[in-house]
């Protein structure tokens, strides 16, 4: 009653004429088996090498971890375990002082936007280093908005609650692919250049003139308000 998967590496090669031929057991397909190939572009074609039909085809995509790839901070290592990061279809990550969480950086537009995305039947999750939380209005406006979507590394450790290093960012940055930055104003914006570093799709502020400057056409502008509005 055993079951086996065949994992195939290399590309398939034309099927021959099998009568008398020594490789025949090469090309023909084993009872209880399933083909594993590495892309759906060539399935079809394996599938003619077997002599079976692409049902019997499984495509298993080769991964890459970036805990072992990449020489992550072990706090970084831990919120991939603990949050399930690696299965999200968006990360965002958006640096930012607690007292200025609402007033100026408009945190609570980017949970927004999250919350759509989610709508949408998307996995997301945003993270927010975030620095100067040791006050008790800041812990608290913290642990309020707080969710397995929404992460706060000040609660994280209390450590963490003046903020986390350049290095936690670098890495966290690498992790993400989109960078939603709703602030009504910045002058020369260092997370929006550290998103830029690391590939992030940017999604900007199109109310904040200033940050066209540095997107240019290399970004998504929305409306999200300015300090008029």
């Amino acid at each position: 009653k055993a079951r086996y998967l065949h994992w195939i590496h290399s590309a398939p090669s034309p099927r021959p004429h099998l009568e008398n031929n020594l490789h025949a057991n090469r090309y023909t397909m084993p009872p209880r088996s399933k083909l594993v190939y590495l892309n759906n572009d060539k399935i079809i074609a394996l599938a003619e090498m077997f002599g079976t039909y692409p049902r019997d085809v499984r495509v298993i995509y080769n991964s890459r971890d970036p805990r072992t790839f990449w020489n992550l901070d072990p706090f970084v290592n831990k919120l991939i375990d603990k949050y399930d990061l690696l299965s999200a279809d968006i990360i965002s990550v958006y640096p930012v002082s607690s007292t200025r969480m609402i007033d100026g950086k408009q945190i609570d537009v980017a949970i927004g936007i999250h919350e759509q995305l989610r709508k949408l039947g998307l996995k997301t999750k945003l993270i927010i280093p975030n620095a100067h939380a040791n006050g008790e209005k800041e812990k608290k406006e913290c642990q309020e908005r707080a969710s397995n979507e929404v992460i706060f590394t000040s609660l994280e450790e209390p450590k963490f609650e003046s903020g986390v290093s350049s290095e936690i960012v670098s890495d966290l940055f690498r992790l993400s692919n989109v960078f939603i930055f709703p602030s009504i104003s910045e002058n020369c914006s260092l997370v929006l250049l550290e998103a830029m570093l690391s590939g992030n799709i940017l999604v900007l502020n199109k109310d904040c003139s200033g940050l066209q400057e540095f997107g240019g056409k290399n970004a998504l502008y929305f409306k999200m308000g300015n300090l008029d509005m």
